[in-house]
């Protein structure tokens, strides 16, 4: 009976500390994803860039682009755009190096997100088609 107690006692302990550092975890919830007109209307800035730098801090990593193309913004040779660093909170996960075609809205700043259409250039091929319709600045 003595190691039965024991038992239940040091669960209820794990149980207890695990409550105690317990934080929440917000996941992910994207509402439903605009078409490609959608998206490019309520976007302030739509381009196709290379990563050339990401600076990794909390709560937003920041990344900088050097511009090849551009539909939709202010015309510069690099942009910099936030995204989500923090675990499941929607934010898109660049490498450096990699082509993106970037859809970004304004919310103070320049941010994108999963929930966009925003999407390595490789995997972007039928809104590379839409935007070959749309004139580049």
């Amino acid at each position: 009976m003595s190691q039965t107690l024991a038992t239940i006692i040091l669960i209820l302990t794990v149980c207890i500390i695990g409550l105690a550092f317990n934080n929440p975890v917000f996941a992910c919830e994207c509402h439903k994803r605009n078409d490609f007109e959608q998206e490019f209307s309520f976007s302030k800035a739509v381009f196709v860039g290379k990563v050339v730098e990401i600076n990794k801090s909390k709560p937003d990593a920041i990344v900088t682009f050097k511009v090849e193309k551009m539909w939709k913004g202010v015309k510069s040779e690099t942009m910099v755009v936030r995204t989500n660093n923090q675990g499941k909170a929607c934010g898109y996960i660049f490498s450096q190096g990699e082509r993106y075609l970037v859809y970004a809205y304004d919310e103070g700043m320049l941010r994108t997100s999963i929930c966009t259409r925003t999407a390595e250039v490789k995997s972007a091929a039928d809104d590379l088609k839409e935007l070959s319709k749309k004139k580049e600045l």
